[in-house]
Protein backbone atom coordinates (compact mmCIF):
# COMPACT_ATOMS: atom_id res chain seq x y z
CA UNK A 1 0.00 0.00 0.00
CA UNK A 2 2.85 2.74 0.35
CA UNK A 3 4.32 1.46 -3.02
CA UNK A 4 3.56 3.23 -5.68
CA UNK A 5 3.92 2.14 -9.94
CA UNK A 6 4.87 3.99 -12.77
CA UNK A 7 4.88 1.85 -16.09
CA UNK A 8 6.23 3.95 -19.07
CA UNK A 9 5.92 2.75 -22.89
CA UNK A 10 9.54 1.70 -24.05
CA UNK A 11 8.90 1.82 -27.75
CA UNK A 12 9.91 -0.89 -29.72
CA UNK A 13 11.40 -3.02 -26.47
CA UNK A 14 8.08 -3.19 -24.07
CA UNK A 15 7.07 -0.85 -20.58
CA UNK A 16 9.42 0.21 -17.85
CA UNK A 17 8.35 0.16 -14.83
CA UNK A 18 9.40 2.21 -12.09
CA UNK A 19 8.31 1.25 -8.37
CA UNK A 20 8.41 4.21 -5.26
CA UNK A 21 7.61 3.62 -1.76
CA UNK A 22 6.41 6.23 -0.06
CA UNK A 23 5.45 10.05 -1.41
CA UNK A 24 4.15 9.87 -5.31
CA UNK A 25 6.61 11.61 -7.85
CA UNK A 26 4.97 15.17 -8.31
CA UNK A 27 3.78 15.96 -11.80
CA UNK A 28 7.65 17.56 -12.98
CA UNK A 29 9.31 14.82 -12.41
CA UNK A 30 6.59 12.03 -13.80
CA UNK A 31 7.14 14.75 -16.99
CA UNK A 32 10.38 14.35 -17.44
CA UNK A 33 9.82 10.18 -16.96
CA UNK A 34 8.78 10.44 -20.12
CA UNK A 35 11.69 12.15 -21.80
CA UNK A 36 14.30 10.58 -20.28
CA UNK A 37 12.12 7.03 -21.09
CA UNK A 38 12.03 7.90 -25.07
CA UNK A 39 16.20 8.84 -24.89
CA UNK A 40 16.77 5.21 -23.12
CA UNK A 41 14.47 3.50 -26.10
CA UNK A 42 16.34 5.59 -28.36
CA UNK A 43 19.28 4.02 -26.69
CA UNK A 44 18.16 0.70 -26.67
CA UNK A 45 17.46 0.64 -30.46
CA UNK A 46 20.59 2.25 -31.02
CA UNK A 47 22.73 -0.63 -29.11
CA UNK A 48 20.67 -3.05 -31.22
CA UNK A 49 21.43 -1.60 -34.76
CA UNK A 50 25.31 -1.46 -33.64
CA UNK A 51 25.02 -5.02 -31.92
CA UNK A 52 23.26 -6.33 -35.48
CA UNK A 53 25.90 -4.39 -37.81
CA UNK A 54 28.78 -5.95 -35.83
CA UNK A 55 27.40 -9.43 -36.25
CA UNK A 56 27.17 -8.40 -39.79
CA UNK A 57 30.65 -7.65 -39.65
CA UNK A 58 31.67 -10.44 -38.36
CA UNK A 59 30.14 -12.76 -40.99
CA UNK A 60 31.41 -10.73 -44.11
CA UNK A 61 34.99 -10.75 -42.27
CA UNK A 62 34.50 -14.71 -42.14
CA UNK A 63 33.76 -15.19 -45.81
CA UNK A 64 36.07 -12.60 -47.10
CA UNK A 65 39.01 -14.29 -45.06
CA UNK A 66 37.79 -17.82 -46.16
CA UNK A 67 36.88 -17.65 -49.94
CA UNK A 68 39.67 -19.47 -51.47
CA UNK A 69 39.68 -17.00 -54.90
CA UNK A 70 41.96 -14.04 -53.88
CA UNK A 71 40.15 -10.63 -53.40
CA UNK A 72 41.11 -7.68 -52.29
CA UNK A 73 39.13 -4.06 -51.46
CA UNK A 74 39.99 -1.39 -52.77
CA UNK A 75 39.68 2.85 -52.67
CA UNK A 76 40.45 5.56 -54.47
CA UNK A 77 43.37 8.26 -53.32
CA UNK A 78 44.57 10.46 -55.77
CA UNK A 79 43.11 9.36 -58.25
CA UNK A 80 44.45 5.90 -57.45
CA UNK A 81 43.30 2.78 -56.51
CA UNK A 82 44.80 1.75 -53.23
CA UNK A 83 44.16 -1.34 -50.90
CA UNK A 84 41.90 -1.08 -47.92
CA UNK A 85 42.65 -5.31 -47.07
CA UNK A 86 43.31 -8.21 -48.92
CA UNK A 87 42.06 -11.92 -48.12
CA UNK A 88 44.88 -14.47 -46.92
CA UNK A 89 44.66 -15.93 -50.72
CA UNK A 90 45.59 -12.42 -52.12
CA UNK A 91 49.01 -12.72 -50.21
CA UNK A 92 49.66 -16.24 -50.69
CA UNK A 93 49.01 -15.63 -54.75
CA UNK A 94 50.60 -12.22 -54.82
CA UNK A 95 53.10 -12.60 -52.48
CA UNK A 96 52.53 -9.56 -50.51
CA UNK A 97 51.70 -8.89 -46.24
CA UNK A 98 48.34 -9.04 -45.30
CA UNK A 99 48.80 -7.28 -42.10
CA UNK A 100 51.06 -4.66 -43.93
CA UNK A 101 49.94 -3.99 -46.96
CA UNK A 102 46.59 -1.46 -45.93
CA UNK A 103 47.30 1.72 -48.45
CA UNK A 104 49.79 0.16 -51.13
CA UNK A 105 49.02 1.13 -54.47
CA UNK A 106 47.16 -1.84 -56.05
CA UNK A 107 49.28 -1.64 -59.29
CA UNK A 108 52.33 -2.50 -56.91
CA UNK A 109 50.86 -5.69 -56.07
CA UNK A 110 49.09 -6.98 -58.93
CA UNK A 111 51.48 -6.31 -62.23
CA UNK A 112 50.35 -7.26 -65.48
CA UNK A 113 51.95 -9.43 -67.95
CA UNK A 114 54.29 -7.20 -69.87
CA UNK A 115 52.53 -9.01 -73.28
CA UNK A 116 49.02 -7.51 -72.34
CA UNK A 117 48.33 -4.30 -74.51
CA UNK A 118 48.47 -0.59 -72.65
CA UNK A 119 44.37 -0.53 -72.10
CA UNK A 120 44.28 -3.52 -70.32
CA UNK A 121 47.63 -2.90 -67.74
CA UNK A 122 45.44 -0.21 -66.50
CA UNK A 123 44.82 -0.68 -62.90
CA UNK A 124 42.34 2.52 -62.48
CA UNK A 125 39.69 0.37 -63.78
CA UNK A 126 39.16 -0.66 -60.25
CA UNK A 127 37.88 2.73 -58.58
CA UNK A 128 35.75 3.28 -61.96
CA UNK A 129 32.21 3.08 -59.66
CA UNK A 130 31.38 0.47 -62.47
CA UNK A 131 30.98 -3.50 -61.85
CA UNK A 132 33.46 -5.11 -64.51
CA UNK A 133 34.86 -8.29 -65.85
CA UNK A 134 37.78 -9.08 -67.96
CA UNK A 135 40.06 -12.19 -68.57
CA UNK A 136 43.38 -10.70 -67.69
CA UNK A 137 47.34 -12.15 -67.11
CA UNK A 138 48.93 -10.83 -63.57
CA UNK A 139 52.42 -12.21 -62.14
CA UNK A 140 52.19 -14.43 -59.16
CA UNK A 141 54.57 -15.76 -56.86
CA UNK A 142 54.26 -18.79 -59.25
CA UNK A 143 54.83 -17.20 -62.48
CA UNK A 144 52.32 -15.34 -65.25
CA UNK A 145 48.51 -16.89 -64.39
CA UNK A 146 45.79 -15.99 -66.48
CA UNK A 147 42.85 -14.78 -64.17
CA UNK A 148 38.90 -13.61 -64.84
CA UNK A 149 38.85 -10.35 -62.73
CA UNK A 150 36.13 -9.00 -61.45
CA UNK A 151 34.53 -5.83 -59.46
CA UNK A 152 31.67 -4.87 -57.58
CA UNK A 153 31.39 -1.44 -56.02
CA UNK A 154 29.93 -0.67 -52.79
CA UNK A 155 29.49 1.81 -50.74
CA UNK A 156 30.73 1.68 -47.01
CA UNK A 157 31.64 3.98 -43.83
CA UNK A 158 34.46 4.90 -44.99
CA UNK A 159 33.07 6.35 -48.33
CA UNK A 160 33.53 4.26 -51.56
CA UNK A 161 35.03 0.99 -52.07
CA UNK A 162 35.55 -1.57 -54.85
CA UNK A 163 35.76 -5.51 -53.98
CA UNK A 164 37.94 -6.80 -56.35
CA UNK A 165 37.98 -11.08 -56.98
CA UNK A 166 40.47 -12.48 -59.44
CA UNK A 167 39.89 -15.87 -60.04
CA UNK A 168 42.40 -18.20 -61.53
CA UNK A 169 41.76 -20.21 -64.90
CA UNK A 170 45.21 -20.89 -65.38
CA UNK A 171 44.74 -24.82 -65.20
CA UNK A 172 41.43 -24.27 -67.26
CA UNK A 173 43.17 -22.55 -70.04
CA UNK A 174 45.89 -25.15 -70.57
CA UNK A 175 43.69 -27.98 -70.58
CA UNK A 176 42.19 -26.18 -72.89
CA UNK A 177 45.15 -25.78 -75.26
CA UNK A 178 46.02 -28.94 -74.87
CA UNK A 179 42.62 -30.33 -75.99
CA UNK A 180 43.00 -28.40 -79.01
CA UNK A 181 46.33 -29.45 -79.59
CA UNK A 182 45.60 -32.87 -79.67
CA UNK A 183 42.75 -32.20 -82.16
CA UNK A 184 44.76 -30.77 -84.62
CA UNK A 185 47.31 -33.52 -84.22
CA UNK A 186 44.90 -36.18 -84.85
CA UNK A 187 43.88 -34.39 -87.91
CA UNK A 188 47.00 -34.65 -88.88
CA UNK A 189 47.70 -37.80 -88.29
CA UNK A 190 44.17 -39.45 -89.79
CA UNK A 191 45.56 -37.63 -93.08
CA UNK A 192 48.85 -39.69 -93.47
CA UNK A 193 49.26 -43.50 -95.38
CA UNK A 194 52.51 -44.01 -93.56
CA UNK A 195 52.69 -46.33 -90.39
CA UNK A 196 55.89 -44.34 -89.61
CA UNK A 197 54.58 -41.69 -90.10
CA UNK A 198 51.76 -41.94 -87.74
CA UNK A 199 53.70 -43.22 -84.77
CA UNK A 200 56.97 -40.38 -85.32
CA UNK A 201 53.53 -38.23 -85.23
CA UNK A 202 52.24 -39.66 -82.43
CA UNK A 203 55.67 -39.49 -80.46
CA UNK A 204 56.11 -35.78 -81.20
CA UNK A 205 52.84 -35.04 -79.86
CA UNK A 206 53.26 -36.61 -76.86
CA UNK A 207 56.54 -34.95 -75.90
CA UNK A 208 55.32 -31.31 -77.13
CA UNK A 209 51.49 -31.33 -76.54
CA UNK A 210 51.96 -33.65 -73.03
CA UNK A 211 55.04 -33.08 -71.88
CA UNK A 212 56.17 -36.50 -72.21
CA UNK A 213 60.26 -37.83 -72.44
Amino acid sequence: DDQTAYLLDLPDFGVLVLVTSGDELDANTVAALRSLNQKLADACRAERTERRLRQEQDRFQTVFETIPEPMARVRERGGEPVVAAVNRSFAETFGCNQETVQGAPLSELVEPSPEMDHRSRRTDWATDGRAAEREVTYRTVEGPNRFIFRSVPTTTEGGNEQFCLFIDISAQQQRQETLDSLVRTADRLLDMSETMAVCQGTIDAAASVLGFE
